[in-house]
């Protein structure tokens, strides 16, 4: 089963000024930035300050310390905290400088969770809540509703899990407003309508929500149930890339696991062009009930087309097939090489030019894969300077 954790500084902010000023620790803070706010102590969660004009916010809260963010302070406060999570999950996706989505999946959560506060509780980014659920939407949802309260009582360290099974009782009570990737029209339209809250979707069919909302139906039913499927994916470190495909339940059935690789070559193909990326080796992990299996293979040549990665993707899914029903799987992208275009020459038409470059080293690994113990690279030699020598007597010391 799939486990996605959420963790949120919600003081990231006021914390670091604080850190960096200890003769604020007393004065309610409130951090700005272009003229927005971005962060409040925690004695001012509840006045809703954040995202307001800062015109506005001096108005509302007159007792308030104003400081101007620092950019530089916070990213090397991202970076070090970022640096630590690499050491529990082998997914990282930043959302933003005070949040990160994480990948649990096969560990022992509440183990992992124990060393994690370890390393994280009463840094100099403050407070800290983790949310646990099966999926993104859910994991983020529980963070940002606890992040508005006022939770000074709290450890430093607070967990609350959506437990599974459990997801369409927990969202119930629950305003849509609260769901942080619906999308703006389909809100709009159900207030129009009427619907404030999760349960009074709950009561509603697939059927009834698309013919109301058209496309966004499907969204709003899924999360109405606590379902999400959007991928999880690893944006740090930037070495590589790397995402997570769930399913419903437990898989046995090749077919569904080809049309998920599919799937995942297409996200791949995106991401990598995204970054003008190529890559010179895929991974392919299989999350199952009580272990994970893994088969890689190198790509000589470098690939970002779709057909390609869903080709080799194949032959990795035929490698790890038969260890059983398959809960999850992780498609992992590294060595990336920035992908580079070369203008043809107009003036030469019959002359190829920026041909293929094809790394050596890559090649000898993969051929070394397929032949063990077979293929050796010899001497390196200047072979230019021997053409030009056979040509031209002067580079060989000959007078004529």
């Amino acid at each position: 089963m799939q486990t996605i954790a959420c963790i949120f500084f919600p003081c990231f902010y006021t914390s670091l000024a604080r850190w960096d000023r200890p003769e604020w620790n007393e004065r309610p803070l409130v951090v700005y930035r272009e003229g927005q706010v971005i962060g409040v102590s925690a004695e001012l969660k509840g006045r809703a300050l954040v995202g307001m004009p800062l015109p506005q916010a001096r108005g509302r809260c007159p007792e308030g310390h104003f400081v101007a963010g620092e950019g530089v302070l916070y990213k090397k406060a991202q970076n070090r905290y970022l640096q630590v999570l690499t050491r529990f999950s082998p997914l990282i996706e930043p959302w933003n400088e005070e949040e990160c989505f994480f990948d649990l999946t096969g560990s022992r959560v509440q183990e992992e969770l124990r060393k994690l506060k370890i390393h994280i509780a009463g840094k100099e980014w403050g407070p800290v809540l983790v949310g646990i659920a099966r999926n993104k939407f859910l994991a983020r949802l529980v963070v940002q509703l606890l992040g508005g309260t006022d939770y000074r009582g709290w450890s430093d360290f607070q967990v609350v899990e959506v437990p599974a099974g459990e997801e369409k009782e927990f969202l119930r009570g629950l305003s849509l407003e609260a769901d942080w990737l619906l999308p703006p029209r389909a809100l709009a339209r159900l207030k129009r309508m009427g619907f404030k809250y999760f349960r009074e979707i709950q009561e509603l069919s697939l059927n009834d929500l698309t013919q109301m909302l058209g496309d966004d139906g499907y969204i709003v039913y899924q999360h109405s149930r606590g379902q999400d499927h959007t991928p999880l994916v690893n944006l740090y470190p930037p070495g590589k890339v790397a995402f997570s495909l769930s399913f419903a339940g437990e898989v046995a059935e090749r077919e569904t696991l080809k049309r998920a690789l599919r799937k995942g070559a297409r996200v791949l193909t995106s991401l990598l062009r995204t970054r003008r990326k190529g890559c010179r080796s895929l991974c392919l992990r299989l999350i199952m009930e009580e272990k994970t299996v893994q088969a890689s293979r190198l790509v000589p040549w470098g690939y970002r087309d779709e057909g390609r990665l869903r080709e080799v993707l194949g032959l990795l899914l035929e490698r790890l097939w038969g260890e059983g029903p398959v809960a999850g799987m992780v498609i992992e992208a590294s060595s990336l090489y920035d992908w580079t275009f070369t203008e043809p020459n107009l003036f030469s038409p019959g002359i190829k030019t920026g041909g293929a470059r094809y790394d050596l080293k890559a090649v000898v690994e993969a051929l070394n894969q397929k032949h063990p113990g077979k293929v050796q690279s010899g001497l390196e030699l200047d072979r230019r300077e021997r053409v030009l020598a056979f040509w031209d007597p002067w580079r060989s010391g000959e007078e004529r």
